[in-house]
């Protein structure tokens, strides 16, 4: 091992470890890592000396408290490792003096109580910085305790502890990229809980939020993404409208059941909205200023129908997620309600899913043009109307694996495709032979151990010998 980098580690006692950081080239070592020492203490100034110390990885031993001093003279550390030590106490001046930290780590500890002032001299302006008190069991902070976290561009790691709520005062006035707050016992948000502070990503998920002040977000800046999953959360109109910054909006696992009216009011930038696992009925009024929208997500939430025009208010809409429901039966105008020609509508990806559907009524897809990916796997379709997929124009991918098709009838139905998957199709059993159908549109078609692809020359479906179709395992 090289002059820059030391290890201490097994050492079965704290002499033996003084001992053995004493003897190392203090001057000349960049890195020191002390793990699974049976070392209960770190007295003050153990690591006088070692002024070009860039990385020091504590972890493994058993040091309940770390007290001020412990790590005087470390002035060019960078990254600092405290995981598992079943650290339970740290003094408030403990990281006084490194400036130049950019990585903390005390996750995995004992941690109950944030004392005022511990992080006092931390301006974490290094992209990717990152300060992890995860996994620990803090439930207090000291007044100012977190307000001296006022800028880090990178992660500020407070998950899975014991942290009760988000009064006001207590996160307010910092520039944090992502602050992660999830897996906490945070019942509720009360109004100014977050002033005049500026996150990228806002993690608030795994809780049991079931309140939420309509001032909670007061002057809060989240430019990218704020995630509520896992809640018990109540939405009420006008409950997002100070975050007009927001991105992307995560409500999944919330015991939903509807979406009140201007439920979305002020956010004009929100493109991703996900709403799985909750217990919705969908309606227009819920939906109607999410004019920007490209992503829903509303998987898992038992859903047997959609209204006409349900999403005709998300004139962006591209990708639609509505797997895991309970259809049966599509009907028509299921997914757009168009007035005219102009304003019908396309998908990048439509997903459909393990969603129990047996039957497309014909119109289902009109207002939709084109589909670049259809899933329709997984389901219990046996066959198909003639004008099932009437009004489409174009099905990129459309995959069928795992329903209950008999025969190929299904393939005259579709519009010009550029591949269909019916791998999984139990009852065709590589039975159907595309030229006997008279397809001419589809450029492919899988089925589970073959492949056919279209002969512009020879004007008709030859076998693909190397191909093998990806098969969607049943659920």
């Amino acid at each position: 091992m090289s002059a820059q980098a030391k290890t201490c580690t097994g050492l079965k006692s704290y002499d033996e470890l003084k001992k053995k950081i004493g003897s190392f080239p203090k001057p000349k070592t960049e890195e020191l890592t002390v793990e699974n020492c049976k070392a209960s203490m770190l007295e003050s100034g153990l690591f006088q000396g070692y002024a070009a110390l860039t990385s020091l990885y504590i972890s493994g031993n058993d040091i309940p408290i770390l007290k001020n001093g412990t790590f005087d003279g470390l002035t060019s550390l960078k990254y600092m490792y405290l995981n598992n030590n079943n650290i339970q106490i740290l003094d408030n001046n403990l990281f006084k003096g490194l400036s130049k930290l950019c990585d903390l780590d005390l996750s995995c500890n004992k941690i109950t109580k944030i004392p005022s002032g511990l992080f006092a001299n931390f301006a974490m302006t290094t992209p990717g910085a990152t300060l992890n008190l995860s996994n620990n069991q803090i439930s207090e902070f000291e007044e100012d305790a977190i307000k001296c976290v006022t800028v880090l561009y990178g992660t500020f790691d407070l998950s899975n502890n014991c942290i009760k709520g988000c009064p006001t005062g207590l996160f307010v006035h910092q520039l944090i990229e992502n602050f992660d707050l999830s897996g906490n016992n945070i019942s509720s948000i009360e109004e100014n809980a977050f002033e005049r502070s500026n996150f990228r990503f806002l993690h608030l998920e795994r809780n049991s939020i079931s309140e939420i002040h309509p001032n909670a977000f007061n002057k809060l800046e989240i430019q990218s993404e704020l995630h509520l999953s896992s809640n018990q959360i109540k939405l009420y109109p006008g409950i997002f409208k100070d975050i007009k910054g927001v991105h992307e909006l995560y409500l999944d696992d919330n015991a939903l059941t509807t979406l009140p009216k201007n439920t979305f009011q002020g956010l004009s930038h929100l493109d991703t909205l996900s709403l799985n696992k909750n217990k919705l009925t969908l309606e227009k009024e819920g939906l109607e200023t999410l004019a920007n929208v490209e992503y829903l997500h509303v998987e898992d939430n038992n859903l047997s129908e959609i209204k006409p025009g349900t999403f005709t208010c998300l004139k962006n809409l591209r990708n639609l997620n509505l797997a895991y429901n309970n259809f049966t039966n599509l009907k028509p105008n299921t997914f757009w309600q168009a007035s005219s020609e102009a304003d019908k509508t396309f998908f990048f990806v439509l997903s459909l899913h393990h969603s129990n559907i047996e039957t497309i009524t014909p119109g289902a897809f009109e207002g939709v043009d084109r589909v670049e990916d259809l899933q329709l796997y997984g389901n219990r379709l046996n066959k198909a109307h003639p004008d099932a997929f009437k009004g489409l124009s174009y099905i990129g991918l459309v995959n069928l694996q795992n329903n209950e098709l008999e025969n190929g009838e299904l393939l005259l139905t579709l519009p010009p495709c550029r591949q269909v998957q019916l791998g999984g199709n139990k009852k065709l059993s590589g039975g159907v032979q595309p030229n006997d159908l008279g397809i001419k549109d589809i450029e492919m078609i899988g089925f589970t151990r073959t492949c056919h692809r279209w002969n512009k020359d020879e004007g008709k479906y030859k076998l693909d010998e190397y191909y093998i179709e990806p098969n969607v395992a049943p659920n």
